[in-house]
């Protein structure tokens, strides 16, 4: 109900509320989570894994983290990559969401950088996105070598935007985690007429997936 006031009469009754309260309404509430920085009486914020510690003139308190924990990595610019030494991406090997843009695909790119990105051996979630901006191009292209790169077991939840998926990577994707993907999105991904019939062969093996 909260979340149909406006942001101003939030911020009246928030503002009274002692720095705790606000601490833990905000951890459960994304309307007083938005009104964060509005803090005018907190000056410190410390944010570790067990937990976060805010202070100010008066006061220091913790606020334990109600929430599971995330392991992301969202890179929706592949420049910036460019000069990222691979071994501290394969370091990372705690991921277990990945976001990366479709043009990391695009002709000419580094097999390489995806390869380390795909890594990742406790990655659940792979969205490959289209950016806003961009249209949509054949020339990115999930092949079935790439899907063969994906060090994960346990995939469940893929999507495939803004690329070209050929019928022997949809296959390979199916096969390897029809066990596993519960949520495969190919909305905004390119598909041949002439493979639609392997394509729907394919997903119609996964046991576990909604599309």
């Amino acid at each position: 109900m909260l979340d149909l006031l406006s942001g101003d009469i939030i911020w009246r009754i928030f503002r009274y509320l002692d720095v705790g309260s606000r601490a833990r309404l905000a951890a459960v509430n994304t309307t007083f989570y938005r009104l964060f920085n509005k803090w005018e009486d907190l000056l410190h914020c410390s944010v570790r894994l067990d937990g976060i510690t805010l202070a100010g003139e008066n006061f220091i308190i913790e606020v334990d983290q109600p929430h599971h924990s995330k392991k992301i990595l969202a890179v929706h610019d592949e420049r910036v990559l460019w000069k990222v030494d691979r071994e501290v991406l394969r370091s990372l090997v705690n991921i277990n969401e990945l976001h990366i843009s479709s043009n990391f695909f695009a002709e000419g790119s580094s097999d390489a950088t995806i390869a380390a990105l795909f890594s990742f051996p406790r990655l659940q979630v792979l969205h490959i996105q289209q950016r806003y901006s961009e249209e949509k191009c054949q020339l990115n292209i999930v092949r079935p070598h790439h899907v063969l790169q994906i060090a994960s077991a346990s995939l469940s939840d893929l999507k495939l935007q803004g690329v070209v998926v050929t019928a022997q990577a949809l296959e390979l994707i199916c096969s390897k985690y029809r066990n596993t993907l519960e949520s495969l999105c190919l909305l905004g991904g390119l598909v041949s007429t002439s493979d639609l019939h392997r394509c729907f062969q394919a997903i119609s093996k996964c046991s576990e997936s909604t599309y």
